[in-house]
């Protein structure tokens, strides 16, 4: 039997799409900050250029809380399909403008200040991207079909990233220039706005602005739930990403393009995984592989620093990243359940917001913590790091379980066979 309907494939594949572009955007500038930094930053003060540089990097985090507040009232009042236009709007102009923007050399500090900029608007537009591409499929999508297209979502998410890093390393090899990496981007952009112009709302938004029914108070523990499942990927990532990046280099001497050929390998892991999901979000109940997932990345984090201190190795850190990457570095089996289980009337906006607000928290400890707990605690600085986090999603994903017991239109009943 299909998993899709002729109308559903469509609508997977126009959101794909734009979800494509967002993360090809994102691992762009975040690979290849170190010649973006050389151009658009001034290269005789190292302190004012670190902290331009740490910004420029952050404000793609640091202001998504102020995008959810806007993106959550649109998506809310006028409907989700006026989110996911104006967000895809936004990270073509953005790639748009990296590819146009003069070098520090050419017009000074307001290259520095135009490329932050561009980065502010990619995180902002992440955020209602990513979420409300999510959101309309969980209301649009019905049953089991639900997770199979929050998980080709999370693949087209691995796609992208593979696209930037593959062109990352034809760029310092030196086949073309950098900036075609950034056209190729607003290519992507064009394609998915042109397929997007006819994307209906989703029925249950209809039905509930119809109705105007009395939406129900959120709980305290549905939003801490909501923000340990959303704190899981960037701390995957950021182990991944800051911490084996650091090892590759401070041990064994990698050079930035080795570390990007490591990180490719990093997101091939993660892929070969997501399409084996496709075939278990059909099969197998998601609370129970999100359960073994968590259950097995504990493990992981538990025996990092036992395995790095007493059989340092490249294989055996190159075989930690890539089981962190499997585990950690993207969540689609609960998502869904935790989508049906808001109110519809309040979803994008509790949704935006512990989405970008976790992002933006798990940047800013990561990126000074990590730094900072370091040199104290050496390889133990992951699992320290990593682990009070999957214990509350562990505590989430049950959070969450109980809700869609409760619910009539539980997505969890469909396994219940």
């Amino acid at each position: 039997m299909a998993i899709f309907t002729r109308k559903e494939k469509e609508v997977v594949s126009i959101l794909s799409i734009g979800t494509f572009l967002e993360y090809f955007d994102f691992y762009l500038y975040l690979h290849f900050a170190t010649v973006l930094n050389k151009l658009f930053f001034a290269a005789t003060d190292e302190f004012s250029t670190y902290l331009l540089t740490s910004f420029a990097y952050c404000s793609s985090y640091v202001f998504r809380p102020i995008g959810a507040l806007i993106f959550g009232y649109i998506g809310d009042t006028y409907g989700r399909k006026y989110v996911i236009r104006i967000t895809l709007f936004m990270m073509g102009l953005s790639c748009f403008g990296i590819f146009m923007l003069p070098t520090y050399d050419d017009i000074g500090v307001w290259a520095s200040v135009m490329i932050t900029l561009f980065r502010a608007m990619q995180g902002v537009s992440t955020m209602g991207e990513v979420v409300g591409g999510e959101i309309y499929l969980s209301e649009y999508l019905k049953g089991r079909s639900v997770f199979v297209g929050l998980t080709v979502i999370l693949l087209m998410c691995n796609l992208g990233c593979m696209a930037a890093l593959f062109g990352i390393k034809l760029a310092l090899a030196d086949y073309f220039n950098f900036r075609y990496l950034f056209l190729f981007g607003v290519c992507i952009f064009g394609l998915g706005y042109f397929a997007r112009r006819n994307l209906s709302e989703t029925p249950e938004f209809i039905r509930s602005i119809l109705a105007r029914p009395t939406v129900e108070r959120i709980s305290i523990v549905t939003w801490f739930s909501a923000l340990m499942v959303n704190c899981v990927v960037p701390v995957g990532l950021f182990i991944a990403i800051i911490g084996m990046h650091n090892i590759y280099r401070s041990v064994y001497g990698y050079t930035d393009s080795m570390i990007i050929s490591i990180s490719l390998m990093g997101v091939l892991c993660s892929t070969g995984y997501t399409i084996l999901a496709l075939y278990l979000s059909t099969r197998f109940n998601p609370y129970k592989l999100s359960l073994i997932r968590a259950s097995a990345a504990i493990t992981v984090l538990v025996f990092t620093p036992l395995l790095l201190n007493n059989y340092p190795s490249l294989l055996m850190t190159m075989v930690i990243h890539g089981l962190i990457c499997i585990l950690m570095c993207g969540e689609f089996h609960i998502s869904g359940v935790m989508y049906r289980n808001v109110p519809t009337l309040k979803k994008f906006k509790f949704n935006a917001i512990t989405f970008s607000v976790s992002r933006a928290f798990i940047a800013i400890i990561s990126g000074f913590g990590l730094v900072v707990m370091q040199p104290y605690l050496g390889n133990y600085t992951y699992s320290v790091f990593g682990l009070p986090f999957l214990i509350g999603y562990l505590f989430a994903i049950k959070h969450f379980k109980k809700l869609d017991e409760k619910n009539p239109n539980g997505l969890l009943q469909h396994y219940n066979n």
